[in-house]
């Protein structure tokens, strides 16, 4: 089962799962599936666009899951996360808002639970 894929101490995703879709329900399952694989006691370090639907890179428009701070707590809840853990910033970037952005979130948690 997926306990069998919770096998890492580290996870490390910047600017990855929030911009694989614009629909914050799959967004909210592929960081299920991605949250999955962290142990208990596991440290979690990600970066996400923060309150963006789609961001663009000269010509070309991508999707974002339109997350913000609360969207992001609730999801590490929702994945076993301590809730005295959590810590999640969000950064203004105006110089970004052009591209679709007006900002970054930065976020750090432990999983609920004790390393094996």
């Amino acid at each position: 089962g997926l306990q069998s894929l919770a096998h890492y101490d580290l996870l490390v995703t910047g600017y990855c799962v929030d911009c694989i879709t614009d629909d914050r329900d799959e967004w909210r399952a592929a960081m299920g599936n991605v949250l999955g694989v962290l142990r208990p006691g596991g440290t979690l370090i990600l970066d996400a666009l923060w309150r963006c639907r789609s961001y663009r890179v000269g010509s070309r428009s991508f999707p974002s899951a339109d997350v913000d701070v609360d969207d992001l707590y609730r999801c590490l809840l929702d994945n076993g996360f301590e809730s005295r853990s959590i810590e999640i910033e969000a950064h203004a970037c105006p110089e970004q808002e052009a591209c679709g952005y007006p900002g970054i979130l930065v976020a750090f948690g432990t999983k609920a639970g004790r390393m094996q």
